[in-house]
């Protein structure tokens, strides 16, 4: 897996098998981030916004499974 930040494209990953070949992509993520990947498992760190009071909500963890087609 490759992630990336471009100034034209924004941010972005690529998914690739052992031979090279791409299986999954996707441009303009909008600033997600994944933060850590292993053993088929990538983790993205979500910040929510202000809730109706003005408070900042704690942060949570996305798991993805990269799953071979």
């Amino acid at each position: 897996m490759i992630q990336y930040v471009t100034g034209d494209k924004g941010t972005g990953y690529q998914v690739f098998a052992k031979d090279g070949t791409l299986v999954a992509e996707e441009l303009g993520t909008g600033g997600r981030y994944f933060i850590h990947g292993d053993n088929g498992l990538v983790y993205g760190l979500v910040q929510p916004g202000l809730d109706s009071q003005g408070d900042l909500p704690r942060p949570y963890l996305n798991i993805y499974q990269i799953v071979a087609p």
